[in-house]
């Protein structure tokens, strides 16, 4: 009942009535004015805003036994108006209730991440039903498998994928990406962004609580609801301040009867002991940083799921990330083609083993079959395709010869001879990280097709921005040691463990959490799972990761841009100082505030002041956190080439 009646008299036009009734009181007395100081006006500030301080603290004693600072203000109030002083205790009400006000308006404007993304979800959508028409509904009764047509300048109703039409759709909100993204038959679509300048007819696949934009409120909402373990610490704290204060309170009473003071005097400074001493502003300290952090990271497409995260990742100071998928992109390329016979240039090496993969499934083929597409080759006719699983693949061409494209040990059991000159070009591509693929044509090899795992260009800048950040990046990663410790040169991190199953990626973390570090691992795949639980904050790559990754992780990186993992260092560490500087402020405050009480320096009014001060302080301090602009830290200088730059993606002849 008080805490409605709270809400109540801080709406805007009660706010504006209680501060009129406060100046015609002040008139009054400024004035003499008799008839004002007998219908003192201030009584409806005491009535509006003093009255569910006072009854409120009294039902939390009651029913939850425990002091908070309602009642402490309420005890003031009426010690105030015992003593004859109805305007100071009129100041004080209205001084609370203003303050409270004013903090919640902070508090609000530090949410305004979570409020922008509650403008983004759709509302409704365009279903085409069985007869060809289009109807708008309401974005509740879309359901899967549902065709929806989206005009340019609409906001995508679901989840889905587009059947007819091309566009770009603006995806800032769910993945921080500054650019729209193009989108054509086949392309994913997700509920919330924005569809630019093309007409789509779309296919819903997630909807409701499932589609992407539902899932990345609730994240946020979770996420400022738990609490990190630094507000748990404040929050014991704040229990055992309140109780604190009255003793603190009957101690100023005590000593200055002892001095003599008049008793008047001695209750004036033991009120505002009262006043100053309320920890509103320790309560705000940790809450208000961690809303504004939360806010400050979703205008930057960041994830956190808990304030709890949060924090921790303040602390990290070993990160340890993933090779496929994290570090690269997860994408094999070509490249290098590498001819065996002076007879067979490059081009028609490509050729050949685009060929022989044209009926394959694998990725290595793939890869194979889009290199000879980009370059334009011309691949011959061949017939009667072969594949042995995970070894290679044959055909025969139109002039009966068998063409081949594998792996060392295929080709050797199809008779092929493999001469030391091959097999010192094979280990100086491992060296460098690579895939090798032989191909070989009527029992003689006539070239060589590489590929690597192309790492991300950001990568080197990132490592270097990460570093500086105080931050030790480690690569954990199954790959052989030669590839492991090619692309860990290439972005800059020295310490790089190789073959690792999922187990020993948990091993790892467990080991250095017992030598006293505190690690983050950054992962995607579903390999990366119990890692992600293990360690002390798991962070997934939302571009790439599976559903496991992402339910397994405590942050989430949606896209690839991996700037954001520095981003997210500097945000987290200066979270840290915001809220450790927070709560130096309010500690400091009620400390001198019950100093200068102690000596009549401060009265009811100015203590009311004071401790609003405290509260607004670091409210304002939060909002700085909110608005202020997090660098990554990535300079252009760190930037490494990139995989394909390092390993001359050429044909060379």
């Amino acid at each position: 009942m008080w805490d409605r009646w709270w809400e109540w008299a801080l709406r805007p036009r009660m706010m504006v009535l209680m501060t009129v009734l406060l100046l015609v009181s002040a008139y009054g007395h400024l004035t003499n004015n008799a008839f004002l100081q007998m219908y003192d006006p201030g009584w409806g500030v005491l009535l509006l805003a003093g009255i569910p301080l006072l009854f409120g603290g009294i039902e939390y004693l009651v029913k939850e036994k425990e002091l908070t600072s309602w009642l402490l203000v309420g005890i003031a109030l009426v010690a105030c108006v015992a003593l004859g002083e109805v305007f100071a205790a009129t100041e004080v009400a209205w001084i609370m209730a203003f303050g409270e006000w004013l903090e919640g308006r902070t508090v609000q404007r530090a949410r305004r991440g979570l409020e922008q993304i509650l403008a983004q979800t759709p509302a409704q959508g365009r279903r085409i039903n069985d007869a060809g028409e289009t109807e708008m509904v309401a974005a509740e009764e879309i359901r899967v498998g549902d065709r929806l047509s989206v005009h340019p300048g609409e906001t995508i109703p679901a989840d889905g994928v587009v059947l007819t039409g091309a566009t770009a759709v603006d995806e800032a909100m769910l993945t921080g990406e500054s650019l729209p993204v193009d989108k054509r038959d086949g392309s994913e679509v997700f509920g919330g962004t924005v569809n630019g300048f093309g007409a789509i007819e779309m296919r819903a696949t997630k909807v409701g609580a499932d589609a992407s934009m539902q899932r990345l409120v609730r994240l946020v909402r979770e996420a400022e609801n738990e609490q990190a373990p630094v507000q748990r610490t404040v929050d014991r704290w704040v229990r055992y301040l309140v109780p604190t204060a009255i003793a603190l309170a009957l101690i100023v009473f005590a000593l200055n009867f002892w001095w003599g003071t008049p008793l008047t005097e001695a209750i004036y400074r033991t009120v505002t002991v009262l006043i100053v001493f309320c920890p509103c502003a320790l309560a705000l300290s940790t809450p208000t940083a961690i809303v504004a952090a939360i806010g400050q990271a979703t205008k930057a497409g960041v994830i956190i799921k808990s304030g709890a995260a949060l924090e921790v990742m303040g602390r990290i100071d070993t990160l340890a990330l993933d090779k496929t998928g994290t570090i690269t992109t997860g994408e094999l390329a070509v490249t290098d083609v590498l001819p065996l016979r002076d007879d067979v240039p490059a081009q028609e090496v490509l050729a050949l083993a685009a060929a022989a993969e044209e009926q394959s499934e694998h990725p290595l083929g793939k890869a194979i079959l889009h290199k000879a597409q980009a370059v334009g080759v011309t691949l011959p006719e061949h017939t009667d395709f072969v594949m042995t699983g995970g070894r290679g693949v044959r055909v025969r061409l139109t002039d009966g010869s068998v063409l081949y494209a594998g792996s060392e040990r295929y080709l050797a059991q199809e008779g092929i001879d493999i001469a030391p000159t091959v097999e010192a070009t094979l280990n100086e591509l491992r060296s460098n990280g690579k895939i090798a693929v032989l191909v070989a044509q009527a029992d003689q090899l006539i070239g060589v097709v590489a590929f690597a795992d192309t790492v991300r260009a950001q990568m080197p800048a990132v490592t270097a921005a990460l570093q500086r950040a105080r931050l030790t990046p480690v690569m954990l990663t199954g790959d052989n040691t030669q590839t492991a410790q090619f692309v860990g040169a290439t972005v800059g991190i020295d310490e790089v463990h190789a073959r690792l199953l999922p187990e020993d990626k948990v091993a790892y973390i467990a080991a250095q959490q017992k030598a006293g570090r505190r690690v983050a691992m950054v992962g995607d795949g579903v390999n990366d799972a119990a890692a992600l639980k293990r360690a002390d904050v798991g962070i997934a790559i939302g571009g790439t990761a599976g559903d496991m990754a992402i339910e397994a992780a405590d942050i989430i990186l949606p896209g690839s841009d991996m700037t954001r993992l520095p981003y997210l260092a500097r945000l987290s560490q200066k979270t840290l100082r915001t809220i450790h500087i927070n709560l130096a402020i309010a500690l400091s405050l009620n400390i001198l505030g019950v100093i200068l009480s102690l000596f009549g320096w401060l009265t009811p009014v100015t203590g009311a002041i004071v401790h609003n001060a405290g509260s607004i302080i670091v409210s304002l301090h939060a909002i700085w956190l909110y608005e202020t602009k997090i660098l990554t830290g990535v300079r252009e200088a760190d930037a490494g080439p990139t995989c394909s730059a390092l390993s001359r993606d050429i044909i060379r002849g």
